[in-house]
């Protein structure tokens, strides 16, 4: 167990942010934290779950005193026998959330994403008018541009295509990040340290110009005990996390550590702390020297005020402030404008131009915390070796919560109530232990009893040779012949019966009140757990038993949903950051036009994301997400009856797509023949008209030419007048309006 001495939390506004200020709050948090009682007791309950689940039953003292042992203290003749339900239930957990399929889907939620929109829309709404008004090059157009005959049809193609480029350019960036994770093989880890202690962690890091995620184990992550929030951020004021790390791996990510330091590091590999009960005690032993990462809620004061942008807009912006890589302030006090007389500027101003602030900043502390030894003494103590610290880089925040910036780690709880973490486990531990005790009985009581048999009084024998031969005779069935000297034979023979069968089959049964009991607690049973309900089975119980079963656990796998939901949000805010300070790797990561788009975001402040996560089953959303694609594409067009009758009910939507370029194909040999038609049709015309009047061609031809000339120009004129202004659209160069940025 690391151990801190009590402190008081350092003053956020303390102008001094020194290396003395960011061990301060280090070592307050472990100590508020790590230490706290709660949190030990919480701790304490991880790793009796953690035995339980490995199968190390036996370990609680209340089971070996009264049940292993007798009165007098001496052991029972008993096996310590366990029958491994919460192994099980683990099981199901971890491999449902390992099916899990968690679709993510960025969105933007920058006010330009209606202009672009719009403004796309325009256009193919023009093409369409086009393509109306000059028959002569409708079906060019419509095949150039896809749009339809009707702008009620080229509005339903524009929905079903249409896609953001921002959007889309930052969906590609997820989905590499998410890749180079192997963002999915995490899930089952999340999902199993939830079941072990109602809590999961993950956390995001820059390494090398990309953004990393790791998973970190429950009991070595310690928050804020006053926070009442489920994800553990919005009123968590620090978290932290231990690492425990050989001493090489120390020296090769701080090479500029002194050997006075390094002889630090060295000393605190060597003391190992006392061995304890596994289950009982914070303190088990841990491989390798602990190293301390803590992340706390600090602020810096910024001066902010209302000016006026490029655009026009009155915005509260932040003044006298350069930002970085820049050489001068966005604003200073000369742009500074009198506040607009609304209620939110006159609650933010009270009659100042500019105001004083105090948005979040997330500090970080990275040390190894020293820790006596129980032979040490106090003058042996050393102090506490500082690694780094600093200002977090690339923070999270977003443009609409400046108060608010997300911690590296990304967390939920299964159950948080009055700042205990609650597990699905908790409410099982108790049943296996029955469960144990139960069978144990069952083993003693199999092994301590025989059969049945008869009991023959020994002095009706004359001799111990007579009695041993009727033994015999008794033993092979044969008949015994016995003196019973005057006493009735009911009284000399009798037959006894030790087979336990009555009391073991009542002892299954409760087993199976117990089993049942405990599905129901955690919510789970046979069906969800794939076995046959029998045939007698009525129709659609099955069902209704996976769905209760499924209610039940929905907590728990909304739990495994909310941490990769905070995962791919950072990816989209706190990603995009790192890969923009880092070209080489976004245009590797999302190709040349993409990495364009995305590093336009940079300078366009307002250009925000954020990000929506669906859970299903794999297969089930497979198949539903490609029968309703096949559903509208017949709607439009875009599919025949031939493909949507082979592939509705049993289909992907890779295989939708490939059907739509078979079909696309189809079309377009279609479509070249029946232009073949169509100039075959006009070659005849033109023979025709040949044999007409010469003078009388030329004028019906000079007057069509001319009609046709001006109203084709005037189109083509309007069409280029629109493209241009969509191309200088297109460039963005700064937001049209502006939100708050610390």
């Amino acid at each position: 167990m690391i151990t801190t001495i009590a402190d008081t939390r350092p003053n956020r506004l303390t102008q001094t942010k020194d290396e003395k200020y960011h061990l301060s709050w280090g070592r307050y948090a472990i100590w508020a934290g790590y230490n706290n009682p709660i949190h030990t007791l919480w701790i304490n309950r991880v790793l009796t779950h953690e035995q339980f689940y490995i199968g190390n039953q036996w370990f609680i003292q209340e089971d070996i005193e009264n049940f292993l042992k007798d009165e007098s203290g001496d052991v029972r003749n008993r096996l310590q026998v366990r029958m491994n339900m919460i192994r099980k239930i683990m099981m199901e957990y971890i491999g449902n959330a390992s099916r899990m399929t968690l679709n993510a889907e960025a969105f933007s939620v920058s006010p330009l994403t209606k202009t672009r929109r719009d403004e796309q829309l325009a256009k193919m709404l023009f093409q369409t008018e086009l393509a109306r008004k000059v028959p002569v090059f409708a079906d060019a157009i419509r095949e150039k541009t896809g749009v339809g005959k009707t702008n009620k049809e080229t509005e339903q193609i524009f929905d079903n295509v249409y896609v953001d480029k921002f959007v889309e350019a930052l969906n590609y960036l997820m989905q590499y990040i998410a890749q180079i994770n192997d963002l999915e093989s995490l899930q089952p880890f999340i999902a199993e340290q939830i079941g072990l202690s109602g809590l999961g962690v993950l956390m995001d890091y820059e390494y090398a110009g990309e953004q990393r995620f790791k998973a970190i184990q429950s009991k070595d992550f310690f928050w804020d005990r006053n926070s009442r929030d489920y994800a553990l951020q919005n009123d968590c004021q620090f978290q932290g996390h231990f690492d425990y790390m050989a001493p090489p791996q120390i020296y090769e990510m701080y090479p500029h550590l002194s050997e006075e330091q390094r002889l630090v590091v060295e000393s605190y590999d060597k003391r190992q702390p006392a061995a304890t009960s596994v289950g009982y005690q914070q303190n088990v032993s841990r491989n390798g020297v602990p190293v301390a990462n803590v992340y706390w809620r600090d602020t810096e004061p910024q001066e902010f005020g209302y000016v006026i942008n490029e655009y026009g807009d009155t915005v509260f912006k932040r003044i006298n402030h350069t930002p970085e890589g820049e050489k001068r302030p966005t604003y200073t006090d000369k742009d500074l404008i009198d506040p607009t007389n609304t209620y939110e500027s006159r609650r933010r101003m009270r009659g100042k131009k500019s105001v004083t602030i105090y948005p979040d900043v997330i500090r970080y502390v990275r040390f190894v915390p020293y820790q006596a030894a129980p032979d040490q003494s106090p003058q042996d103590r050393k102090p506490d070796l500082v690694l780094e610290y600093g200002v977090m880089p690339y923070q999270e925040a977003n443009n609409e919560k400046y108060n608010t910036v997300p911690f590296p780690y990304k967390t939920y709880c299964w159950s948080y109530i009055n700042g205990e973490v609650r597990s699905p486990l908790e409410d099982a531990i108790d049943s296996q232990r029955f469960v144990n005790r139960v069978l144990s009985v069952v083993d003693e009581q199999i092994r301590n009893t025989g059969g049945s048999g008869p009991i023959v009084d020994s002095s009706v024998f004359l001799t111990t040779e007579e009695e041993m031969d009727a033994k015999r005779d008794m033993q092979h069935g044969r008949p015994v012949s016995i003196d019973a000297r005057g006493r009735g034979i009911q009284n000399v023979v009798g037959q006894y019966d030790m087979n336990p069968k009555n009391g073991l089959m009542n002892m299954f049964n409760i087993l199976e009140a117990i089993k049942g009991l405990t599905q129901y607690t955690i919510g789970t049973n046979e069906a969800m757990q794939g076995q046959s309900m029998g045939q007698d089975q009525l129709v659609g119980v099955t069902e209704l038993m996976i769905q209760r079963g499924s209610l039940l656990q929905e907590p728990f796998y909304n739990a495994v949903t909310k941490i990769f939901m905070q995962a791919y949000q950072s990816m989209a805010v706190r990603g995009k950051k790192i890969y923009i300070d880092n070209p080489n790797d976004l245009t590797i990561a999302v190709g040349d036009a993409a990495a364009k788009v995305i590093s336009l975001s940079k300078d366009m402040e307002i250009e925000d994301f954020r990000v929506s996560v669906k859970r299903a089953n794999a297969q089930e959303e497979l198949h539903r997400a490609a029968d309703a694609m096949l559903l509208q594409l017949l709607q439009l067009g875009l599919i025949d009856q031939r493909h949507f009758g082979n592939l509705f009910g049993r289909s992907t939507p890779d295989q939708v797509a490939a059907a739509i370029r078979e079909y696309s194909k189809e079309r377009q040999v279609m479509a070249k023949m029946q232009m073949q038609q169509q100039q075959a049709q006009s070659q005849q015309q033109m023979a025709l008209f040949q044999q007409m009047n010469q003078q009388q061609q030329q004028n019906i031809l000079d007057e069509r030419n001319d009609k046709h000339l001006v109203q084709a120009q005037k189109h083509v004129n309007d069409l280029e007048k629109i493209e241009a202004k969509a191309q200088a659209a297109s460039t963005y160069p700064k937001a049209a309006q502006q939100k708050i940025v610390p």
